[in-house]
């Protein structure tokens, strides 16, 4: 077949059109990435880097070895869409660890490197596993994604038994490297008489986060039902805009 040669060693297990149906397990990748930023830097703040990263690393493993062990073109599309919304968190949780774990004299040197490292990651991924594993140890292409998923499953357990969140409840941190990265408060000065006194912010919670800055979403919504055409679409968004209204009060 003209340009069979040009196509992935996968496109067997896909019926149909393989260079387009191939091109859809990208954006499927790409769709879910793009999506789980957010959810995945909320969760982060809400649950911690510790457990969240563990879970990441394992989804985004197991999903690999789904990929590696199903056939048919909507089994791969689910697949690939895990994996790409199991990573999309992991770039903010590890924003929330630079500030947790490291001097704020190097943390911005510290995010540059993360960032440099996954996209040198990107970039050297074909040459590991067409290259190396398919190309010069002949291994087939499923064999080749059960190799390196082995080691996401050893990152996520060394992760949940070895880091936490801050360096304060790390038993294996002194007094002295936890004043480096995360130095203790001066004393507040004294409230003068008659002003309320200072509170301390509390940690972040799944409805303080969705209080921050609705307004936006507010005028999204009314914009949304002012504008939107056909009787069926004016009930639900204004269903929407009342539950909304609901969730922040």
């Amino acid at each position: 077949m003209p340009g069979a040669s040009s196509n992935p060693p996968f496109a067997n297990n896909i019926p149909a059109s393989p260079i387009v149906e191939i091109g859809w397990l990208d954006s499927a990748f790409q769709a879910t990435y793009a999506f789980g930023q957010s959810p995945g830097g909320l969760a982060g703040d809400i649950y911690g880097p510790r457990i969240v990263l563990s879970i990441l690393a394992l989804v985004w493993s197991l999903a690999m070895l789904g990929i590696a062990g199903t056939t048919g073109f909507w089994r791969l599309i689910g697949a690939r869409g895990v994996f790409g919304l199991a990573q999309a968190g992991v770039y903010p949780v590890l924003s929330k660890v630079t500030r947790a774990w490291y001097p704020l004299s190097v943390r911005t040197t510290v995010q540059g490197f993360v960032t440099a490292m996954g996209r040198l990651g990107g970039a050297t991924a074909s040459v590991l596993i067409a290259t190396v594993l398919m190309g010069m140890l002949a291994m087939e292409w499923e064999t080749a994604l059960v190799v390196i998923a082995i080691p996401g499953i050893v990152l996520a357990v060394s992760v949940w038994f070895v880091m936490r969140d801050n360096p304060r409840v790390h038993p294996w941190t002194n007094g002295s490297e936890q004043e480096l990265v995360d130095p203790v408060p001066a004393t507040p000065t004294v409230v003068a008489s008659g002003e309320p006194p200072i509170q301390a912010v509390p940690k972040p919670t799944l409805e303080t986060q969705l209080r921050v800055d609705v307004q936006p979403v507010d005028a999204a919504a009314l914009h949304f039902r002012e504008h939107v055409s056909g009787s069926v679409l004016r009930q639900l968004a204004a269903v929407v805009l009342e539950r909304w209204t609901r969730l922040r009060q």
